[in-house]
């Protein structure tokens, strides 16, 4: 996906990638996905050396074939844009910032995060001066108090344009989409992700 010139969000075809010598499709989004199809050639190769028959032509197919529920995956909500990403830990949240960044856009993050988990370096990560942050439980698990983590995102990131707590994801979601025409992201956890899937929580349009 990238930005037209109308300002509306547009996907582009499969982007190519080479690796000794092997040129596959990378459907996968993400500057990560380029060591991580590395690392997938790198091991079929090795099968090869061992006696393995394993074409070219087939690990190219595979390639493009390859599809990863919640890593950087767009969808639609209410009619617009919405990126979903686990970025349950701080190097995720690191490639999902990366990846956001290259979209150049304000971003409207709507996050739960499981109370195990690094929320200061996830935040850290992810937030940026005129962001908006619209904190939600995640549903059936031991999440973190999104009270808590207002206050720590706030005291990370003091220039956030906007931080405050819903009681359910729906609430975040119909929050972020009638205050803000930023780039949408739910991310913060694989389960809020996985809910969201799950569910097909209901368009409010």
């Amino acid at each position: 996906p990238y930005l037209n010139e109308s300002g509306e969000l547009s996907v582009s075809p499969s982007r190519w990638a080479s690796y000794q010598g092997i040129e596959y499709p990378l459907p996968l989004l993400g500057n990560i996905q380029l060591s991580n199809s590395a690392i997938a050639i790198a091991t079929l190769q090795t099968l090869t050396a061992q006696g393995w028959q394993i074409p070219e032509s087939a690990i190219a197919s595979g390639m493009a074939k390859t599809t990863w529920l919640g890593r950087l995956q767009w969808t639609t909500w209410c009619d617009r844009p919405l990126l979903i990403d686990g970025a349950h830990n701080p190097a995720a949240a690191q490639a999902l910032r990366h990846y956001v960044d290259t979209l150049n856009t304000p971003v409207s993050w709507i996050m739960g995060i499981l109370s195990t988990k690094d929320h200061a370096d996830i935040f850290k990560a992810l937030l940026r001066p005129t962001d908006r942050l619209y904190l939600v439980p995640v549903p059936d698990h031991s999440c973190a108090d999104p009270e808590t983590l207002g206050a720590i995102a706030q005291s990370i990131c003091p220039e956030l344009a906007h931080c405050q707590t819903y009681p359910t994801l729906e609430a975040g979601l119909q929050a972020a989409i009638s205050t803000s025409e930023d780039l949408m992201v739910l991310c913060g956890s694989l389960y809020l992700v996985g809910y969201f899937l799950q569910f097909e929580i209901p368009d409010f349009s």
